[in-house]
């Protein structure tokens, strides 16, 4: 929730970016996908705030009544009941926060999916958002049977296995950007916020004792074997990196690459967490 919050300014740059542009000519609808939603308390955290920040902009511009369409998309094991059961409480609290005036105007749809591919026509969005989501990759890479007794990368994993988590995310985040590409009306934004590193070192995650921890702590409930067969079922999936390493979208695609450090300080935590990053179409 933190993160959403550090972010708000960046989502209503975004926002307005796309009010100013010649080609945003939306005279009904307007489009968001939340990628990555998950369920929860924060589901429907950052559609609110888009939705608020859209009517204020669209006020201020005295621009028309506008209708929301909002796709809530994850994996199909997402809880989505629970999703469309807070749907009411999401709607009285929109109509509360920004009038009468919004009563039937927000349709919410859920579309499982993984957005590894296309998942909707394409042109048909104006606005992208996914928040800690893209470091989860679509599969676990071929090539890491070296890397047995970790559930992620760390300093014991050999060269092979940090070569086959880095292909993979490559491969993953440009299925990503080309699918998102192909959906997103001309004009239309995309911000993106994940975890990055400061440090060309691919096994430094910034949390290596708590992942440490982990490790040794599964190690000591499970045989060898049956954490083997764990380990190839489950892959942890959180391939950090150096922004422009190993994402690379021509220039003309980003208006903003933003780096914030040291988000979470605990003093219950030997360490600071990564960093994160937040890219902007």
């Amino acid at each position: 929730k933190r993160v959403i919050g550090m972010t708000r300014t960046i989502r209503e740059e975004a926002m307005a970016r796309l009010f100013s542009q010649h080609e945003f000519d939306v005279k009904t609808t307007l489009c968001i996908a939340d990628l990555g939603c998950a369920s929860g308390p924060n589901t429907f955290t950052v559609v609110s705030e888009l939705i608020l920040t859209s009517e204020r902009i669209r006020q201020k511009l005295n621009r028309a009544q506008l209708e929301y369409q909002v796709y809530l998309n994850d994996l199909p094991g997402n809880d989505f009941n629970s999703v469309f059961m807070s749907l009411p409480k999401f709607h009285q609290k929109l109509i509360e926060q920004a009038g009468p005036a919004l009563n039937g105007q927000c349709f919410v749809t859920g579309l499982p999916g993984s957005f590894y591919g296309r998942l909707l026509p394409c042109q048909s969005l104006q606005f992208v958002h996914s928040s800690y989501s893209l470091y989860w990759l679509s599969q676990l890479p071929e090539g890491t049977e070296g890397n047995e007794g970790n559930i992620y990368l760390s300093t014991k994993s050999p060269p092979s296995v940090v070569k086959a988590y880095t292909e993979q995310f490559q491969k993953d985040i440009g299925v990503f950007l080309r699918s998102r590409s192909d959906e997103l009306a001309k004009g239309g934004q995309m911000v993106l916020t994940y975890w990055g590193r400061n440090t060309e070192e691919p096994t430094c995650m910034g949390s290596d004792c708590v992942w440490g921890l982990f490790d040794t702590v599964l190690n000591q409930l499970v045989s060898e074997m049956t954490f083997v067969r764990f380990l190839r079922r489950e892959p942890s999936g959180q391939q950090s990196f150096v922004g422009g390493e190993i994402i690379s979208p021509p220039q003309e695609f980003i208006n903003s690459f933003e780096i914030f450090s040291n988000w979470v300080k605990s003093a219950r935590m030997a360490t600071n967490l990564p960093d994160f990053v937040g890219l902007k179409r």
